[in-house]
C-alpha cells in the first residue's frame, strides 16, 4: 500500500494533542489500531492517501500542516500553576497552540514593530531557594517604579505587559484548572504570557497576568527538571503569588485604605483594586493587618457565602484581553500586506485556529484571495497604560 510522501509523523501527534485527543481516542475515531497510530507518529509508517485525507478532515487541518517540519517546542521551562496528571492532556493542547502563536508572532514581527522589551535590571539569585520574601516585595516595587506606575490601581494589567514588550494572548484551554502559563522564548529573547479564557473572570485574569510576570522576572534561569520537585515547585509558585499580591496591592496605598477585618469591607476594596476577595485576604494577612484567627474567620465567611470560586462583581467585569498580536494581524490584513489567506498558508493553519490563538471571534478572518507577502513594515502603536 502506498503511503504519503513527506508526511511528518510528529505533526500528527501535534495535531492530535492540539485537539485534546489521546492516541486511543484518535485510533478509535479513525478506525485504526493504536499500534498503527504509533507507527505514524514515530515515522515508521505513513498513511495511505485516503487515510491521510481522513486524518485531515477529522483533525481539521490542511494537508500542508502534516508536510511541514514539526513545531519546535520551548527550550526553557514553561510555568504552570498545576502539574497534576489530571491537567496533562490540556497542558499538551495549550502548549501546541502556544507553538503556533509563537510562529504567528515571529511572522507578524517581520512587518509590525512590536514594543521593545522593557524590564528593570534586578539583581536576583538564579536559585529560587535563595529568593526571600523581602526580595519579592522589593521587586514588585521596583517594577512599578521602572514602569512609572506609582502606587495606584493598575487600570489594565495585560495591556501594561504588552506595552513593555511581553507578548501575551488569551485563549480557551478546555480546562478551568489551567489558569495561565508563561515561558521565555530563547529564540526571540522575549517572554510570553498565555492566559486561559475558560473562567471569564477579570479579577482572576489580572492576578494570573501579574503571577506570570513574576515568573518572567524571577525564574528565567530555572531548569525544567527543578519544577518536578514538589518543594521547589511550591516555593516558585508562592514567590509568584506573593509578587502578584504586592504588585497589584502596594502597601503604601492599600495599607492606608484598609478599614476593618470584614468581608464586606474587603468587598468595597475589591471594586477599586479589581482583585479577588481571596487575594485581599491573603495580602491583608501577610501585611499583618489580620491576625491568624481573623484570617481564618474571613476564609470561613467566604466559604459560607459560596464565594470561593465565584464572587460578587465577577460576572459584571469583562476580562482584560491582549490586543498586540491580534491588532497586528488585523493591521496587516487591512493594509493588504498579508491577507488572511496568505497568513493561513504561511502557517499551514485554518483561519479558525488563527482566530483562536489570538482571541478573535470566529469568522473575523475572511477567506480572501491569496496575496503575496509584502515588504512594507507599518508601525503598530498601542495606548500606554497609566
Amino acid at each position: 500500500m502506498n503511503g504519503t510522501i513527506g508526511f511528518q509523523g510528529e505533526r500528527l501527534r501535534e495535531a492530535r494533542e492540539a485537539r485534546g485527543l489521546t492516541a486511543a481516542q484518535f485510533a478509535e475515531d479513525m478506525d485504526l489500531t493504536k499500534q498503527m497510530v504509533s507507527f505514524y507518529e514515530r515515522g515508521k509508517n505513513t498513511p495511505a492517501p485516503e487515510t491521510f485525507r481522513a486524518i485531515c478532515e477529522l483533525l481539521r487541518f490542511p494537508e500542508q500542516f502534516f508536510l511541514r517540519p514539526p513545531t519546535v517546542p520551548p527550550t526553557a521551562a514553561v510555568f504552570y500553576r498545576s502539574l497534576k496528571s489530571a491537567t496533562k492532556r490540556m497542558r499538551e493542547r495549550a502548549e501546541r497552540m502556544y507553538g503556533w502563536f509563537r510562529q504567528l508572532t515571529t511572522l507578524v514581527s517581520r512587518f509590525v514593530e512590536l514594543p521593545a522589551l522593557n524590564l528593570p535590571g534586578l539583581s536576583l539569585p538564579s536559585d529560587p531557594g535563595q529568593i526571600t520574601n523581602e526580595m519579592v516585595d522589593e521587586a514588585a516595587t521596583r517594577v512599578r517604579r521602572h514602569w512609572g506606575l506609582g502606587d495606584g490601581v493598575i487600570s489594565n494589567v495585560v495591556l501594561l505587559l504588552e506595552n513593555h514588550g511581553i507578548i501575551a494572548t488569551r485563549y480557551m484551554f478546555g480546562a478551568e484548572k489551567l489558569d495561565a502559563f508563561s515561558n521565555w522564548d530563547e529564540t526571540s529573547g522575549r517572554p510570553y504570557v498565555v492566559l486561559g479564557a475558560d473562567k471569564a473572570s477579570q479579577v482572576r485574569s489580572r492576578f494570573d497576568a501579574a503571577h506570570e510576570l513574576a515568573h518572567v522576572i524571577f525564574h528565567r534561569a530555572v531548569p525544567k527538571d527543578l519544577l518536578r520537585l514538589k518543594s521547589a515547585f511550591n516555593r516558585i509558585e508562592e514567590q509568584a503569588h506573593r509578587f502578584a499580591r504586592a504588585f497589584l496591592l502596594p502597601v503604601a496605598t492599600f495599607g492606608d485604605e484598609y478599614v476593618s477585618p470584614s468581608i464586606d469591607a474587603l468587598l468595597e476594596l475589591k471594586q477599586k483594586w479589581r482583585v479577588s476577595l481571596g487575594v485581599l485576604i491573603a495580602r491583608s494577612a501577610e501585611l499583618g493587618m489580620l491576625t491568624e484567627s481573623q484570617t481564618r474567620r474571613m476564609w470561613i465567611t467566604l466559604n459560607q457565602r459560596g464565594w470561593r470560586k465565584r464572587e460578587p462583581f465577577d460576572d459584571d467585569w469583562k476580562p482584560e484581553s491582549p490586543v498586540l498580536v491580534r491588532r497586528s494581524v488585523e493591521l496587516l490584513a487591512d493594509s493588504k500586506v498579508l491577507s488572511s489567506t496568505a497568513l493561513s498558508k504561511a502557517l499551514a493553519l485554518r483561519l479558525e485556529d488563527i482566530e483562536a490563538i489570538v482571541g478573535m471571534a470566529v469568522g473575523t478572518l475572511r477567506d480572501d484571495s491569496a496575496e503575496p507577502i509584502g515588504e512594507p513594515q507599518p508601525h503598530l502603536l498601542l495606548p500606554k497604560d497609566g
